[in-house]
């Protein structure tokens, strides 16, 4: 009688996601695939997943040899498609990345519930708000406030916040908190972060930060 504990796990079969995963690029433009349902050519597929056109034609190939991916078309001009039949899709990757999508609007609302009743104003910025930020970057979170006295009450929430977003998310908050008078002063003054906030920030509570900088 056959047992899995005889030898190693390691058959494509048995372990499908090896070879999806087997290099960046596949995720790449699986993320993007579902999104074109129609399909789309190897270089427009290259632009959306910020690949070279050398590496997304690497990668192409491969999902299409594990039949994940569907070529039509003759000589230089060709259109690829998701092989939505295939089970891999399906049962795994699909829920994967509808999975996946769902993280940032998770995080948001979290950083929101835990904020929004002990200030006037929260902005994310920063390398995540621009959307270029790497496992090592921190969750930028500038937090505004009425009065100085309030400092104590958002220290506590904003402590429970950091060891919630560590403990589920892996993520490091990094929040600085300034009385709404402050802010004033600093884009008055057109501090840098201040301006960067403004420009590429993400609202979160409260007031956006440049109506609180004009007192509305």
């Amino acid at each position: 009688m056959y047992s899995s504990h005889m030898r190693p796990l390691t058959g494509t079969l048995r372990r499908p996601l090896d070879a999806v995963f087997a290099a960046p690029s596949h995720l790449a433009l699986l993320r993007v695939l579902f999104d074109a349902p129609q399909g789309a050519s190897g270089r427009e597929l290259a632009r959306l997943a910020g690949l070279s056109h050398q590496a997304a034609n690497t990668a192409l190939a491969r999902l299409e040899g594990l039949g994940l991916v569907r070529r039509a078309g003759r000589g230089r001009t060709f259109l690829y498609t998701l092989n939505l039949e295939h089970a891999l899709l399906t049962r795994l990757l699909r829920p994967l990345l509808d999975g996946e999508r769902a993280v940032f609007r998770a995080v948001l609302q979290t950083v929101e519930v835990a904020v929004a009743p002990h200030c006037l104003s929260a902005t994310l910025f920063g390398s995540v708000a621009r959307g270029i930020e790497n496992p090592a970057s921190d969750l930028d979170l500038l937090v505004v406030l009425g009065q100085a006295r309030e400092r104590r009450q958002m220290a506590r929430a904003l402590s429970d916040l950091a060891s919630d977003l560590s403990r589920v998310w892996g993520i490091r908050l990094n929040p600085i908190t300034f009385t709404e008078a402050q802010v004033r002063r600093h884009l008055r003054e057109k501090h840098p972060l201040f301006m960067a906030a403004i420009r590429d920030g993400i609202p979160l509570a409260g007031r956006p930060l440049k109506e609180v900088g004009r007192g509305a």
